[in-house]
């Protein structure tokens, strides 16, 4: 999936022996209890020193399935270039996984996703996030919602941006939709 081939879900496998080797999973990891990302353990709470020192975040937790890199992030960029659905529902599968571990014995009530740009869906030919979110409920057995979140302001790609301007490029851009 991150090198562009795919064993099949026939086998139950879903990345290849290279890349299992070479992508750095979530769960082999220390992470921090409220952004998710790896990290170095910091107290009881395992938290990492950005969320012990910044208080911006508008989540309580959050989790992730592998560490982002230059693979990974490869990975990302090729999926939504346009290798559809299939590389959605893997990599919708490894968040499952993670989710149902970080998660254990939390009920969801639904799932919801911002839909891409418009101008990027029609190029795309599909929404990256919509597949995900839709293949990530059938995983969880949680039903999937579209419409509820809207962008509401217009952003630079996440993709050309550092991590700290990531952050800066979303606040104030997603609302709940009216009604």
């Amino acid at each position: 999936m991150f090198c562009n081939r795919i064993t099949g879900k026939n086998d139950g496998e879903f990345i290849c022996d290279d890349c299992k080797s070479t992508v750095e999973f979530c769960k082999d990891f220390k992470c921090c209890t409220r952004c998710g990302k790896p990290h170095i353990s910091l107290g009881e709470n395992e938290t990492c020193y950005i969320c012990l020192t910044k208080t911006y975040r508008s989540y309580k937790r959050a989790t992730a399935a592998v560490k982002y890199n230059e693979k990974t992030s490869a990975g990302i960029k090729r999926y939504k270039d346009g290798n559809g659905e299939i590389i959605g529902e893997v990599m919708a599968h490894l968040m499952a996984e993670r989710v149902k571990d970080v998660y254990r014995g939390t009920s969801f009530d639904l799932i919801v996703g911002v839909a891409s740009n418009d101008k990027r869906t029609i190029r795309r030919g599909f929404d990256p996030v919509s597949v995900i979110a839709k293949s990530l409920g059938r995983e969880l057995d949680v039903p999937y919602k579209e419409g509820y979140l809207i962008k509401i302001k217009k952003t630079k790609k996440q993709s050309e941006l550092d991590y700290s301007h990531r952050i800066r490029n979303l606040i104030g851009t997603i609302g709940l939709k009216e009604g």
